[in-house]
């Protein structure tokens, strides 16, 4: 990361800042903090411009969820949230529609990511290649002559372009993009495939580390679920694992790499925190059908005795 100036560390700060404000908004059912939140949202959008079809995916669906009682109080939180990261977006949108004459036209770069995830070359499994390695690798050379025509071509009509051809090559061999697709979850995750493969040390640390936030947020969401009526009342938590699953999902259909999955890291990472400080779950066979409260020792919840009795004891968190 310190080679390149990349968009990732601005990106995981507005995460951050986003995560601790949604959810002291939705805990406390205060605006202001839902307002921050939503700043900081839009901040990511104009980061990373995916993500502002994520915000306007749950802007939807919280409205739709407004009607339903139970979920009401989260859902107009996340409407205030996402509501302002549109607003913070809008003058994108405003600009990029002066610029091209389109409306909701965020960027140029979609059809590049969407050609290199099609399928178009024997081998390639939809990772991502510079121009330079279409004019070097020998095992890219069939894919010169398109990108000698798309050099006579502006920005825009470059993009379309390439949409359009990747288009047609996905419903050309469907089944090949299907499986190009499965390649990018695990290429998002764990660095493979690429071609040329990476180094045995640097994949090893994608899959040491992300497979521990995987297999960490998936153990936490069982302990959250399984306690969640013995626990204070967490109504961050759903909407947070909302937002981790589009976070990824929108990466999904383009060609991509783990870079791309660090402003997810800090959702995942609050799951980890979250189910590791929970109390053992054999607490839940207390008569009272309650836990201690998060640092609570169990010594300071049981009954009094002599000091003389079980003296040398230890006690459990």
């Amino acid at each position: 990361m310190l080679g390149e100036l990349h968009k990732e560390p601005l990106a995981i700060l507005l995460v951050v800042i986003a995560l601790l404000r949604l959810s002291r908004g939705l805990a406390e059912d205060r605006r202001a903090p839902l307002i921050v939140a939503g700043l900081a949202l839009g901040g990511l959008s104009l980061v990373r411009v995916e993500y502002a079809g994520v915000a306007a995916v749950v802007l939807i669906g919280a409205a739709l969820a407004l009607v339903l009682r139970r979920v009401r109080l989260i859902a107009r939180g996340l409407v205030v949230a996402t509501a302002v990261a549109l607003l913070v977006f809008a003058p994108w949108l405003a600009y990029t529609h002066a610029v091209t004459g389109r409306l909701g036209y965020v960027g140029n770069a979609a059809g590049l990511s969407l050609y290199w995830m099609s399928p178009n070359s024997p081998g390639e499994s939809g990772q991502w290649h510079r121009e330079s390695t279409v004019l070097q690798d020998q095992a890219l050379r069939d894919q010169r002559p398109l990108w000698r025509g798309l050099e006579r071509l502006d920005p825009l009509r470059r993009d379309d372009e390439l949409r359009r051809v990747a288009i047609d090559n996905i419903r050309a061999e469907p089944k090949r993009y299907l499986r190009n697709l499965a390649a990018n979850t695990t290429r998002l995750f764990f660095l493979v495939p690429m071609r040329p493969a990476r180094s045995p040390v640097v994949v090893g640390g994608c899959l040491a580390f992300n497979g521990f936030l995987l297999a960490g947020a998936l153990w936490a969401a069982v302990r959250l679920r399984r306690t969640r009526r013995r626990r204070p009342r967490l109504p961050e938590a759903v909407p947070f694992a909302l937002l981790a699953a589009l976070f990824v999902a929108v990466h999904v259909p383009f060609s991509a790499n783990p870079r791309l999955l660090m402003p997810v890291v800090p959702v995942l990472l609050w799951f980890v925190v979250h189910g590791a400080s929970l109390v053992p779950l054999r607490w839940s066979s207390r008569t009272d059908n309650s836990l201690p409260p998060p640092g609570v020792g169990a010594a300071a919840l049981a009954p009094s005795r002599p000091a003389s009795v079980n003296a040398s004891a230890s006690t459990t968190r």
